[in-house]
C-alpha cells in the first residue's frame, strides 16, 4: 500500500525513520531504477546504531557493513535524491521532532498532480476539468451531494480510527477526530452479535443525523481502522426513500481487508454472512425502533387533538357572548356591557365593578373565552401549539421568531400567570 500510494504521488520517496536505539534511511525511487535499467527494484539503505552520550545520541554505521558498498549506496542515494552528502542525511535524520518517528518525503511529483495544496491545513483531490470536486461512486447517491471524507485527506484522518490513540497533524495543523457514531443525534441504539466459529464480537450502532442531511450508509471499522465508508445495504440499494438517512458504524474485526485496507475480501463466506447480519438488524431497527417511536409521536398528535377538541367544546357554551365586528375584532355585545364594562379597543370590557384596578372579577373567564374563538377560526390550529424546531423542519425558527407564542401557552399562563388582562392581550397580538 505504501509503495503503490507512494509511487502515484510522485516518482521518489525518502524514508526516515528514528527508534529508541536505531535510526534508518530509505530510497525509493523510479528515477534510480530507470537510470540503471534495473531488472528488479533495489533500495538503498542505511542503518546506524545511537549510542547515548551528553552531548547527545551518536550516530555509528551498521548497515552496509562493507564500507565500500556504504559508499556506493550513499553516491546512488545523493544522485538521486535531494541529499546532498551523508552529513546531510544525518542532519535531516536529526531533525525529527520527536525522539522516535518517521518522515516520509515524496518527490518529482507526477503533472498534473492529483493533489491541491492550496488549502490551508488540508490536502484535497484535485477538482476536474469542469472544477467539480472527487466523489466516489455509490448506490443511490445523489450527484450533487458531495461528502468531505470523499476529497479531503483531513476529513478522512478525521474519522480513519474510531478510537485513535495518536494525534495526527496536516499541514501543522493537528487534525479533530471524530466518532462517527456522534453525528447519531437521534434514536442511536447499537446491536452486538457474536459470529460463529470466532470470540470477536460484530458491534453495529445506527441511527439518524438529525437536520436535512443526504448521507447515509455504513462506515465499517477492522480493527479500528476504518476500511468502508457510507457502504449501503438492504434497503438502502433499491430505488425508494426507505432507509435514505440511516447512519450506522460497524465494528467488524473478524474480517479480512485487502492489502490496501480500502476494501474486505468479499469472496469468503463470512463475508456473505456479515452482510446478512447487518440488513436484518437494519430491517430490526427500522420497524422496531422507529416506527414504534413515530407511532408514539402520531399517538401524541391524536391526544393533542382531542384536548384542543374538548376545550374548545366546554368554551362553545359561551361564544355566543361574543360577536365580531367588520374588522374582525372580538367585542362585547351591547347586552352585556352595563354588567361587564365599558368596551376597551381590544375587546374587552373593563370598567368600575372589579376593584381598585378597575377591572371585572371574571376577566380571566373573557379572556378564555376570546381564546376559545380564536382556536376556532379556520387558521387557529397554526397557532394551538409550540413550534418544534426539529420535527417541522424549521431549525431557525427561533432565529427569526424571537418572542413565540401559542395558544396552549396563554392557556397556561391564564391560570396563575397574568395579573391583568393587559398581559393577556400583549401575548396574544
Amino acid at each position: 500500500g505504501f509503495k503503490a500510494g507512494s509511487m502515484r504521488m510522485g516518482s521518489d520517496v525518502a524514508v526516515l525513520t528514528r527508534e529508541a536505539e536505531t535510526a534508518t534511511v530509505a530510497l525509493l525511487s523510479q528515477s534510480f531504477l530507470k537510470d540503471v535499467q534495473a531488472d528488479e527494484i533495489k533500495i538503498p539503505m542505511f542503518t546506524w546504531k545511537l549510542n547515548k552520550s551528553e552531548t547527545g545520541p551518536e550516530y555509528k554505521r551498521v548497515m552496509p557493513s562493507n564500507p565500500a558498498e556504504w559508499d556506493e549506496f550513499m553516491g546512488l542515494m545523493c544522485k538521486f535524491s535531494f541529499f546532498k552528502d551523508g552529513e546531510d542525511v544525518l542532519r535531516h535524520l536529526k531533525n525529527i521532532p520527536t525522539a522516535t518517528g518517521t518522515r516520509v518525503v515524496v518527490y518529482n511529483i507526477r503533472k498534473p498532480c492529483e493533489f491541491d495544496f492550496s488549502e490551508e491545513g488540508d490536502i484535497q483531490v484535485a477538482k476536474d476539468e469542469d472544477g467539480h470536486l472527487f466523489s466516489d461512486t455509490r448506490p443511490n447517491q445523489n450527484v450533487t451531494t458531495k461528502i468531505p471524507e470523499d476529497y479531503s485527506l483531513r476529513a478522512y484522518l478525521s474519522v480513519l480510527y474510531l478510537r485513535p490513540r495518536v494525534d495526527i497533524y496536516l499541514q501543522n495543523h493537528r487534525v479533530a477526530t471524530i466518532n462517527p457514531c456522534s453525528r447519531m443525534d437521534l434514536h442511536q441504539t447499537a446491536y452486538v452479535y457474536k459470529p460463529v466459529n470466532t470470540q470477536v464480537p460484530m458491534r453495529i450502532t445506527l441511527g439518524y443525523m438529525a437536520g436535512n442531511t443526504k448521507l447515509f450508509g455504513m462506515h465499517i471499522y477492522n480493527k479500528n481502522r476504518l476500511v468502508r465508508k457510507y457502504e449501503r445495504f438492504g434497503a438502502q440499494l433499491q430505488v425508494n426513500n426507505m432507509m435514505k438517512n440511516l447512519l450506522g458504524v460497524v465494528e467488524a474485526d473478524f474480517l479480512t481487508p485487502t492489502a490496501n485496507k480500502q476494501d474486505f475480501d468479499t469472496s469468503l463466506n463470512v463475508y456473505s454472512k456479515f452482510k446478512t447480519k447487518i440488513v436484518e438488524s437494519m430491517n430490526k431497527y427500522y420497524y422496531e425502533v422507529q416506527e414504534v417511536e413515530t407511532a408514539g409521536m402520531r399517538a401524541s398528535h391524536r391526544m393533542q387533538k382531542k384536548r384542543i377538541r374538548r376545550e374548545q367544546d366546554e368554551l362553545s357554551s359561551d361564544e355566543e357572548e361574543f360577536d365580531e365586528n367588520e374588522d374582525g375584532d372580538i367585542v362585547v355585545p351591547r347586552s352585556d356591557r352595563a354588567s361587564r364594562g365599558r368596551p376597551t379597543q381590544s375587546g374587552v370590557g373593563v370598567g368600575s365593578g372589579g376593584g381598585a384596578t378597575g377591572e371585572p372579577a371574571n376577566w380571566r373567564d373573557a379572556c378564555r373565552r376570546v381564546l376559545g374563538i380564536m382556536g376556532k377560526r379556520k387558521e387557529g390550529h397554526i397557532f394551538a401549539w409550540p413550534v418544534d424546531p426539529a420535527a417541522s423542519g424549521a431549525i431557525n425558527y427561533h432565529e427569526i421568531v424571537t418572542r413565540p407564542m401559542d395558544f396552549n401557552t396563554i392557556r397556561d399562563k391564564l391560570r396563575a400567570d397574568y395579573t391583568k388582562p393587559s398581559e393577556f392581550f400583549q401575548d396574544v397580538q
